[in-house]
């Protein structure tokens, strides 16, 4: 496995927020244009080989079921909106406001695709940056924890969800359902609704301001908090309670890769246990 790398978000802090709020820009444009799914499953994103993606988007001005496509090549540092009727638009990334590309893929939509209506000041932020080198780090071991999550949820026995990528707090995760409902809570209430373990991995928040695993139960189940735990994962119960280890941390032990996926199939089977009493 190739060395993993450095991502202090100290280095690249107005870059990751620069990219995040691309990020939402893709997110609000599959938010207003594709069916509402379960557990706000249409407002995510998913990576591909080169960074970000929304999947394919209905083009409702199409009366066939076709599509289009918005791709964040954090690689080769492009947008990119691809459909299956021939239209094609590519624009340079350089950190320009998420209000000026909008700006200039909004006419391209609604003339070929479908109309769309974002509010952009909603995801607008102060300072815009764009660090090539940290970007393409970050879409480097995007690309790779995409699949150890993958690889995590085909171990597990049922109830995976997708791995995607949520914009309003930028983490990759993937959601496990035991596939029981949450007594006394309204079946349609997508947040709160199902018994749900979250396993994920986020670049850094007020919470955190460095790049970190996480993974918590909801609800939360009794004697959770007990699990022991192999270092360098650790207790966090400041706003929320979940188990935590450090990015800094984990690209220094010596198999990363079957660290993370042993680990959270360890936790998944004794917090599930913790769930049924078993």
């Amino acid at each position: 496995m190739q060395k993993l790398p450095d991502l202090s978000l100290d280095n690249w802090l107005d870059s990751r927020n620069t990219i995040q709020s691309y990020a939402k820009l893709l997110s609000e444009i599959r938010r207003s244009l594709t069916p509402t799914a379960r557990h706000w499953f249409h407002l995510s994103l998913h990576t591909w080989a080169k960074g970000l993606t929304t999947s394919p988007i209905p083009i409702y001005k199409s009366p066939q079921m076709n599509s289009f496509e918005i791709l964040l090549d954090l690689v080769d540092h492009r947008l990119v909106i691809d459909s299956n009727i021939g239209t094609h638009l590519e624009l340079r990334l350089d950190g320009q406001p998420v209000e000026k590309l909008y700006d200039n893929i909004k006419p391209f939509l609604k003339m070929t695709l479908s109309q769309v209506d974002v509010d952009i000041k909603s995801i607008a932020i102060d300072k815009y940056d764009y660090d090539e080198t940290a970007i393409e780090n970050y879409a480097n071991v995007l690309s790779q924890l995409d699949l150890y999550y993958k690889e995590f949820a085909g171990k597990l026995r049922a109830g995976a969800g997708p791995v995607q990528l949520w914009p309003d707090h930028f983490d990759l995760a993937l959601l496990w359902f035991s596939g029981r409902a949450v007594a006394g809570i309204d079946p349609t209430d997508d947040d709160h609704a199902d018994e749900q373990m979250n396993f994920g991995f986020s670049t850094g928040d007020n919470s955190i301001n460095e790049p970190y695993f996480y993974i918590t139960a909801y609800p939360k189940p009794f004697n959770f908090t007990l699990l022991d735990l192999d270092l360098p994962a650790y207790w966090y119960s400041m706003d929320f309670t979940a188990i935590i280890f450090h990015y800094s941390d984990w690209i220094k032990l010596k198999n990363p890769k079957q660290f993370l996926i042993d680990f959270m199939l360890d936790i998944q089977e004794k917090t599930r246990s913790l769930m049924f009493g078993a």
